[in-house]
């Protein structure tokens, strides 16, 4: 309820908003009449923010082994296909991200095949269900590597080990030779063997790690070190990510790994009494659930600094009350070919890895290339509107690039199966990522406008049942100290009641009137079914 009626109260051009929603639901009529005080009103039936929903993410974006498994998780979970949509991509970009970059033209524009997911459902919406369901995959390879590498770790640090004794034997020699050429020769051996020693075997690197739920700053920078750049934050409690980022364990805020992350720069860190941190390339991919309370409290420099408007949002009509007792499980059959695609997309990402742990690039087809143009001058058009919210404009400026990067990693996934992936984005393949884009739009539209706001979606229905209480029923007027006078319990002060009044305004729930220095609130006869002859003020 709380983000349906700020996608309205804050959205960026109020006028084209209120007269766009009033053709989606065909509430053109009008109501002229003068009341007794000469006051011309005209009124429209009032906006039902109670109804209004956003889009719903069009799982046939994906490839049929994909979207036969987002659908089924869904169905099986009883929850909207939104969640499952929005973890499948941030599946594969945890898989891809840092084995893949789009080169969308002929320019120095590159986009690594990343992104930052935040899906905010409120409690009891079955998230970890989801969550696990989807991301089971990641988790069973991580064990599967993590024994591999235990293996070969074993082997390395026996075979260090035997190196450090040999050292201290060649030592031993060197001290008791007497001649120079035999020191030589000593000396050689010795500077080739610590040279061969391999310094990188330290506890971080035991085993294979794709993903954390819950890690700080600090620690994520070391993970990226250890893990070639590539890493991700994946977790459907995702409100202790804005925590760590936001300092919950340190005196300041330390957002810098998160914004080069997304951009795939290079990290350089030199700290005192610790080791330095050299990452050539940053890949990061962000996948979390929260509450949409998180969205609301989000810190101010978290804006001021880029962060949220990284981030692809999603806002799904929560399902709780409607769901199907008894749901269809997921077939076995879609579960096995989701499972043996999924672990084709590892064998890439590790053959990518091993070959020479640079990303293979990805270009667009000459058709998709202009379809892109046309994308980016129908968003610059966007961009013109002086009275956009700032943060949304700073959001909107990244969406071809979050466009390039789902292209990308759809590209990936459609070609899985072949025995071979042609490295040109068809222009099909990016209209299916531009499929996204009005749900995106939307979707940020809606979460930017709760962002540090502190309306309560309550509040409102607390003033319009007010309105309509019987003390006020039926009249077309009411004096507004009347009515601030009935509910300043429920209030804290003047000023947040005032704002709920000019939001019911804006919605054509009532309309104000200044007579000297009274104000007074008429109410939209639509609202009541008043007659025109009721009483006035």
């Amino acid at each position: 309820m709380i983000n349906q009626i700020n996608l309205i109260k804050n959205s960026h051009h109020k006028t084209t908003y209120k007269r766009s929603w009033r053709t989606n639901y065909n509430m053109c009529n009008e109501v002229t009449y003068m009341n007794n005080n000469g006051f011309n009103e005209e009124w429209q039936q009032p906006l039902p923010f109670h109804n209004i929903v956003l889009p719903t993410f069009d799982t046939n974006i994906f490839p049929k082994w994909l979207r036969e498994y987002v659908n089924s998780v869904a169905e099986e979970t009883q929850t909207p296909r939104d969640a499952a949509g929005m973890t499948a991509l941030t599946m594969l970009s945890t898989i891809l991200g840092g084995s893949f970059e789009v080169r969308p033209n002929k320019t120095s524009w590159r986009e690594v095949v990343s992104i930052f997911a935040v899906v905010a459902l409120e409690p009891a919406n079955r998230k970890s269900a989801v969550f696990s369901l989807l991301l089971k995959a990641i988790i069973d390879f991580e064990k599967q590597e993590s024994t591999k590498v235990a293996s070969n770790l074993a082997e390395k640090r026996a075979e260090q080990n035997a190196k450090i004794k040999r050292i201290s034997e060649l030592e031993k020699e060197y001290s008791k030779a007497t001649e120079i050429e035999q020191q030589n020769l000593l000396l050689k051996e010795i500077k080739e063997l610590e040279k061969s020693i391999d310094e990188t075997l330290n506890p971080v690197n035991t085993s294979c790690r794709l993903y954390s739920s819950d890690v700080t700053p600090e620690k994520l920078a070391e993970l990226l070190h250890a893990h070639n750049g590539r890493f991700a934050i994946l977790s459907s409690e995702g409100a202790e990510f804005f925590d760590m980022a936001s300092g919950k364990y340190s005196d300041k805020s330390n957002i810098d790994i998160y914004l080069k992350g997304y951009s795939g720069e290079n990290v350089v860190i030199d700290r005192k009494g610790s080791p330095s941190i050299l990452i050539e390339k940053t890949v990061l991919t962000i996948g979390v659930f929260v509450q949409p309370s998180v969205i609301k409290n989000t810190p101010q420099n978290f804006s001021e600094r880029g962060l949220i408007q990284r981030f692809l949002y999603s806002l799904p009509q929560s399902t709780v009350g409607y769901r199907n007792i008894t749901p269809q499980p997921i077939q076995t059959e879609i579960k096995l070919n989701f499972e043996k695609n999924i672990n084709k997309l590892f064998t890439l990402m590790v053959n990518q890895e091993e070959k020479n742990k640079v990303s293979k690039e990805l270009k667009f087809s000459s058709e998709a290339t202009e379809y892109l143009r046309q994308v980016q001058e129908e968003i610059e058009i966007m961009l013109r509107n002086q009275d956009m919210n700032p943060i949304f404009k700073g959001w909107l400026g990244k969406l071809v690039g979050q466009i390039v990067r789902i292209a990308g990693l759809l590209h990936v996934a459609e070609y899985v199966e072949s025995d071979s992936m042609p490295l040109v984005i068809n222009v099909e393949t990016l209209k299916k990522a531009d499929q996204l884009r009005i749900y995106f739009i939307k979707h940020a539209e809606a979460a930017f406008g709760i962002i540090g706001d502190d309306t309560n979606g309550e509040d409102i229905i607390y003033v319009l049942n007010k309105i309509n209480s019987p003390k006020f029923a039926n009249n077309q007027c009411i004096a507004n100290q009347e009515l601030w006078q009935g509910m300043k319990h429920r209030f804290e002060n003047v000023q947040k009641y005032n704002k709920i009044i000019d939001f019911l305004e804006e919605m054509d729930y009532i309309k104000i009137e200044i007579r000297g220095k009274k104000k007074f609130i008429h109410i939209n006869p639509y609202l009541r079914n008043l007659a025109p002859n009721s009483p006035n003020c």
